[in-house]
């Protein structure tokens, strides 16, 4: 038995008496995270790989400290379906504009899979963000789409990718393409472009080098199943490679041109019709379950499996009950 206290500044003091090792990593890894707390390039690829979506509250430090007790306290009842994250507008203004679609602050944006939702109203209002997160849930509110346009100009060695031109540009024919899929505020993404451009120079009129803002352009970044940044992703030949090794242009460049033969291919993945998303979120939240909680998975699927056998063995026995009517019925004719 453990009895376990977490203590976070500004927030109350988290308690609990843990009887198992399971439950003692369960509470940890929840823990670790704050109800509400700062979001940058050091802490995002471990907020995206979290199952809980992200409600961006973007403003700056003044609104921040002025709008944190009542995220705190809305965070505290949903921490189960949602991460609570600032994003400091001073550093970060651009990420809110590009990829949340945010021009005035403080703002929150709901970031689902399906899209994103901006809350209108009052952010000291805790009854009504409930409110907001409730219509959300039931398709009361409309998503906030945002895209950017084909640029007028790319003729830069690195090819600029959007929606429009993602077919005519990384599933090209002509050439093989090495895309990297980016957060603009990624501190690694960063890091990678002097390389990237310089890979770009180096394999120009060989293999297309190209990037993209996931962050705007999130179908694609569910698409390709993006949970970090940068993700960098080789197409050829209508298959797709994931490149995992160092970024150095050494190695960059001698996977571009053939190392990626030496790993596992797979099929483009299609655009996926609504019905297809629906079954594909139904799909990724059984996995979630079942890798959170083994047991009760395996209990669920159990039930369902042995439910769904009594039901057939009573739709059975109910068809050969009636057709031994029918067939009673049936000889009693015959023999009149």
């Amino acid at each position: 038995t453990w009895a376990v206290c977490v203590h976070r500044k500004s927030e109350e003091k988290v308690c609990a008496t843990l009887l198992t090792k399971a439950a003692l990593d369960a509470f940890a890894n929840e823990e670790a995270f704050p109800l509400f707390g700062p979001i940058n390039g050091d802490n995002f690829q471990r907020y995206s790989s979290r199952s809980q979506e992200l409600v961006w509250i973007a403003s700056d430090p003044k609104d921040y400290e002025a709008v944190a007790p009542t995220m705190r306290q809305v965070a505290k009842g949903a921490r189960k379906e949602f991460s609570f994250v600032w994003l400091d507008t001073d550093q970060f203004g651009s990420h809110a504009e590009n990829a949340l679609g945010v021009s005035e602050y403080p703002a929150l944006v709901l970031q689902k899979k399906g899209g994103r939702y901006v809350y209108p109203g009052d952010l000291k209002d805790a009854a009504a963000l409930e409110k907001f997160f409730a219509d959300v849930k039931t398709g009361k509110v409309q998503k906030s789409l945002k895209s950017e346009p084909i640029p007028e100009k790319n003729d830069e060695a690195v090819k600029v990718v959007v929606g429009k031109n993602f077919e005519e540009i990384v599933l090209s024919k002509e050439h093989d393409v090495m895309l990297e899929v980016y957060a603009p505020w990624c501190g690694h993404c960063k890091k990678l472009t002097p390389t990237w451009d310089e890979l770009a120079a180096k394999l120009e009129g060989k293999v297309n080098i190209a990037k993209v803002d996931a962050t705007v352009h999130q179908t694609l970044g569910e698409r390709f199943a993006v949970r970090g940044y940068p993700t960098l992703l080789y197409f050829a030949k209508g298959k797709m490679y994931e490149y995992q090794g160092p970024r150095t242009l050494e190695a960059l460049e001698k996977f571009a041109t053939s190392g990626y033969e030496k790993s596992e291919g797979k099929p483009v993945p299609k655009i996926l019709n609504a019905v297809e998303k629906m079954i594909k979120s139904v799909t990724d939240d059984l996995t979630v379950l079942w890798q959170r909680l083994p047991t009760a998975a395996a209990i669920v699927l159990a039930a369902g499996v042995i439910m769904g056998y009594f039901i057939g063995r009573l739709v059975q026995a109910a068809k050969d009950k009636r057709l031994s009517k029918q067939q009673a019925a049936v000889s009693g004719k015959k023999t009149k």
